[in-house]
């Protein structure tokens, strides 16, 4: 799990998690008391900061179906290689993560990228309404039922643009 960090040229290439979490937004307000996991921390619960990892690679990194969190995080500039594959059954969901100029290589598989940020507590707990995702490369991508929603498509770069110039 990481929270409110800066993590610049950093590989995890070749990785394998039992569970990730990019980015934890909130944290226990009093840390005498158990933690009530039965409960979502309230709205107004102490933040972190976003997570930004700045041109780190994930190539053949290998995320859990089912325990991958990207949560408050922001991925600038970074490759993302055999990376993000899943199944129907379980896909990989990467809200609220923002991607800004990151690159997409190899199969890229049952994923969901979101661009609006869902519900008012969440949006409340980010302080935003939106996730950034512009400026992305999918050309040497293999796209397989993967979703885009609320993103502007004609600001990323597609498999099949063989010019490799931004979709018009």
């Amino acid at each position: 799990m990481v929270a409110d960090s800066l993590i610049e040229n950093c590989s995890f290439n070749q990785s394998s998690f039992a569970a990730v979490h990019f980015g934890l937004l909130q944290y226990q307000q009093d840390w005498t008391k158990p933690i009530d996991w039965s409960r979502p921390l309230a709205v107004n619960a102490p933040h972190y900061r976003e997570t930004r990892y700045i041109r780190c690679q994930f190539s053949a990194t290998k995320l859990p179906r089912r325990n991958t969190y990207f949560g408050n995080s922001r991925f600038e500039e970074c490759l993302f290689s055999d990376t993000l594959r899943s199944t129907v059954v379980a896909p990989i969901f990467t809200k609220p993560a923002e991607f800004v100029n990151c690159r997409f290589a190899g199969l890229v598989s049952c994923v969901v990228f979101d661009g609006k940020v869902q519900g008012h507590d969440e949006a409340a707990r980010l302080g935003r309404n939106k996730s950034e995702f512009i400026g992305n490369d999918f050309t040497t991508a293999v796209l397989k039922s993967v979703d885009f929603r609320d993103i502007d498509m004609n600001a990323q770069r597609l498999p099949g643009n063989s010019d490799s110039e931004t979709v018009t």
